[in-house]
């Protein structure tokens, strides 16, 4: 039998995982659900129509034990009467529409929690609320799911995403025992992912400095968009990044990345090569506010913060003037890593010039920088591709 101190000192596990008292299981048996977060929730497992159900009676400590097993009663007497509780919710679910669950998770969830919170309302609103929008979280089968992902075939990236929209917002549900259980469970993703490999070549190097990034031969290409495209080659950072560098945060040999404009929010200190420094010391020639290479695309935005689909947008623009194969800046990220991995830099030493989020009990230990090592692979970058061009 439960008591207070039982489910007090019930810890929490990797996985989610269930207590059940001892009783009559056809009557209903009383049960607390343990979350890895340490949420805990009494649960009612019973029998009904030859199925195996479960139903979630309330959160603890918020509903008592002794609340749990009143209700546990209600529900028990229900069952002798041949109705299905969970066919009479706390909640009242079937009155919970899928878009009431969107906006619940958009502004509980997302906005506070998520950067990427406005692909999440566009998600939202093009694709998940114009299709099953109006059905009653209960009704929402895995068919109706699957249906709007095959619909979206001449956008197998976005179908991807929207999949793992779906998921999370149910999960979500879940843990706020909207449900109890996810029609997106084990759907498969329905488009396969494109792994890109695209690097550049040394004569693809050399053509891309002194011709795709050359703004005497490129009058179209302003001189701030071709310094940010170079930049993101000799410090292998994300582009991002490189467009949101501000001349207030050069420290030396070192240019320090706030939390904030990190894409993983970890703060950065991002090695500067020689070639590095040029660039900046050329940048110092348009200098007109906070950024170091700012938007120069309309009147009204000059000297703000670059956006971010101008890099692409410029190489997109350029491919047609050049004999280099469609690349995009994220593939000048790629390459530089390949290159420094060619040079035999530490995968350690790459990995931390990458900012990449390290995972398991070493992240929580290691706490060394590498500056000087994340210095000195940059520098053997800016010389072989001085070398190259």
């Amino acid at each position: 039998m439960f008591s207070d101190s039982i489910i007090r000192n019930l810890k929490p596990a990797e996985k989610r995982y269930t207590k059940m008292e001892e009783g009559s299981y056809g009557n209903g048996t009383l049960g607390i659900r343990v979350s890895p977060n340490g949420n805990k929730a009494f649960i009612l497992r019973y029998f009904f129509r030859q199925k195996d159900k479960l139903k979630t009676i309330g959160k603890y400590p918020k509903l008592s034990l002794a609340e749990a097993r009143e209700k546990a009663a209600i529900f028990a007497k229900q069952l002798n009467d041949n109705i299905d509780p969970s066919k009479t919710p706390e909640r009242a679910i079937e009155c919970i529409k899928v878009k009431d669950l969107c906006q619940n998770f958009y502004e509980n969830w997302s906005v506070p929690f998520k950067k990427s919170h406005k692909q999440d309302a566009r998600i939202i609103r093009k694709y998940v609320n114009p299709v099953i929008g109006h059905l009653d979280l209960t009704d929402l089968k895995r068919f109706h799911i699957k249906q709007l992902l095959a619909d979206m075939h001449e956008t197998p990236i976005m179908a991807n995403l929207t999949l793992a929209l779906i998921r999370k917002m149910f999960n979500y549900a879940i843990e706020e025992e909207f449900v109890e259980f996810s029609p997106a469970y084990k759907i498969r993703e329905p488009y396969k992912k494109n792994v890109k490999d695209r690097v550049l070549t040394d004569k693809e190097i050399n053509i891309f400095w002194n011709c795709f990034t050359n703004v005497n031969e490129r009058p179209r290409l302003d001189k701030s968009t071709a310094l940010a495209l170079r930049m993101c080659l000799l410090t292998g950072q994300r582009q991002g990044e490189i467009t949101g560098m501000k001349w207030s945060q050069i420290e030396g040999d070192f240019y320090l990345l706030e939390r904030v404009g990190a894409k993983n929010s970890l703060p950065h200190r991002i090695p500067l090569s020689f070639l590095a420094k040029e660039i900046i010391e050329e940048a110092k020639e348009f200098k007109c506010g906070e950024y170091i290479f700012p938007s120069f695309r309309l009147k009204k935005n000059r000297g703000e913060k670059m956006n971010i689909s101008t890099l692409s947008a410029a190489c997109s623009r350029q491919l047609k003037f050049t004999e280099i194969p469609k690349f995009t800046p994220h593939d000048l990220r790629r390459t530089a890593t390949t290159m420094l991995a060619s040079m035999r830099v530490n995968k350690e030493i790459i990995s931390a010039l990458l900012n990449h989020k390290e995972s398991g009990i070493t992240s929580i230990y290691l706490r060394y920088s590498y500056d000087d090592e994340k210095l000195e692979a940059v520098n053997k970058l800016s010389h072989k591709i001085r070398e190259t061009i």
